[in-house]
Parts: structure tokens; sequence; C-alpha cells
């Protein structure tokens, strides 16, 4: 069966910064720290825009580990439990490092569920793709949004919790994904 699951340019834009705003901790969508509370908004908020929820994002804190840890792997099961189609992105950081230099590669690894052997990165075997909508993401609109500082705008759920105010969905954060 063939799994084909796509983001937006602005939403790989928001993942890259979130890693860049954290470079040496990891990074866990925006899904982590009250993982059911989290869920719950997350999926309301999807809801109203007529969306769902499919997926996960992580960044690892180490630049050379490029694998999904215990840890993302249970952010994931849980919400595959409540979407079966459900996915895990990773940010491969060696990529990423290859990436801000301006190289053109893909700086996110798939990983699908696989029944009872659990999470493993997608391959031409089983069949999962992941595509970049509108043609992927250049280099330098990343290092634009970077260099302006637009990682540190950024808040994720845990900045939410801290003070209600700021806002995890993002709305008013200017990316400049062409």
């Amino acid at each position: 069966m063939s799994r084909a699951y796509s983001l937006e340019r602005a939403a790989l834009l928001k993942i890259l910064l979130h890693a860049a705003k954290y470079p040496t901790g990891s990074v866990n969508g925006s899904l982590a720290p009250m993982l059911e509370t989290a869920l719950v908004q997350v999926e309301a908020y999807a809801q109203l825009q007529g969306l769902q929820v499919l997926g996960y994002y992580h960044a690892n804190e180490r630049l050379n580990d490029a694998e999904l840890g215990p840890v993302a792997r249970r952010i994931a099961d849980r919400i595959q439990q409540r979407t079966p189609p459900a996915c895990a992105v990773l940010v491969d950081n060696e990529k990423l490092r290859l990436f801000c230099r301006g190289e053109q590669v893909d700086v996110l690894s798939l990983f699908l569920r696989e029944g009872s052997r659990g999470w493993s990165r997608a391959t031409a075997n089983n069949a999962g793709k992941l595509a970049i909508r509108g043609g992927g993401l250049a280099p330098d609109a990343f290092l634009a949004s970077h260099g302006k500082g637009v990682h540190e705008q950024l808040c994720d759920f845990d900045d939410h919790l801290n003070d209600i105010r700021k806002d995890w969905t993002n709305k008013k954060l200017a990316l400049a994904a062409s």
C-alpha cells in the first residue's frame, strides 16, 4: 500500500526555524510536554480549520543522530492510535547543515509505522513518500528568515504554556516561504 504525505513550504520552514530556535536541544513538534493537552488543542484547532493531524515532527539534539528515538516514537504512536495513517518526520541535522550551506537537499526523513515492527524510515520498499508542495524550500528562504531572527519569534506549545498570550499556531509569523 502506497502512502504519500505532503507539506506546505511554510510548514517546512516552520519546522526548520523551530529546530534553529533550539540548536542544542531536541524539538518535538508542538506536542511534547503535555501530550494529551496539546493533542486535544491541536486536534480541535485542526478540525476548526478543516484539517486533520496526520503526523508529528522531531529534531534530535545531536548533529549525527538521524534516528527516531524512544520519546519521538511514543509520541508518534499516540498520534497513530488516533489517526492510523499518521507518519513521523525527522529533521536530518547533517542534511540541515548542508542545507544551511546552500545545498538543495531533502532535510526531512519520513518514518512510517510498520505493524508490530514499529516505526521505520520510509523507503521504496514500504512505498512511503514525503513531498513538499510548491516544489520544496530553497535554502536562501530559510537563511533569510533565520537571518531576520524569525526563529526567535516562533512560539511552540511550551512557550504557550509558559505564557498563554503566545500563539502556538504562529498565525502572525511572517514566513517568506517562497
